[in-house]
């Protein structure tokens, strides 16, 4: 027969055990409007995926309301080969984003603007507004990266 203080000891640490919340499992939101996109970044958490039907989604602007996750969120096209569009990227200080597979166009300065932390942005196409191999007449510039850190980027295709 096991000891009464014994047999406290175990329910107390069964009990502790039971309460401690599982780690979630990853998520995986499939979206097809700016409005769902906007939905699936404010429900995320790190370790969740993103998929982009193809379509244009706009500006995706995150200066305010940044979204700051604990591990990585990736942010992708569903469908390689028909990629989501974008006007324009504007991360603010938003922390453990990666952005892939994705078309940003803009006559906007600048098309991607990255300013967080822990971001990846890879395998996107970045292109001026008038895509003529002439890059003085948009007056632009592709990317900037300011104020950040832990920033990747890499295998991205810059044209005017």
């Amino acid at each position: 027969r096991t000891p009464a203080r014994v047999e406290a000891a175990l329910l107390a640490i069964l009990t502790l055990a039971a309460s401690v919340p599982a780690e979630a499992a990853p998520r995986t939101f499939s979206v097809a409007t700016a409005s769902e996109l906007r939905s699936a970044i404010g429900a995320a958490r790190g370790g969740d995926t993103i998929l982009l039907a193809p379509g244009n989604y706009g500006v995706l602007n995150l200066q305010w309301g940044t979204p700051r996750y604990e591990g990585v969120v990736q942010i992708r096209s569903a469908d390689p080969d028909s990629r989501a569009r974008f006007g324009q990227m504007l991360l603010g200080s938003s922390q453990g984003l990666s952005i892939s597979g994705v078309d940003i166009q803009s006559a906007s300065s600048p098309v991607v603007s990255i300013g967080g932390t822990n971001i990846r942005f890879a395998g996107n196409r970045i292109r001026g507004a008038t895509a003529n191999g002439d890059p003085w007449d948009d007056n632009q510039t592709g990317m900037w990266i300011r104020g950040a850190r832990n920033v990747v980027v890499v295998s991205n295709d810059f044209q005017d």
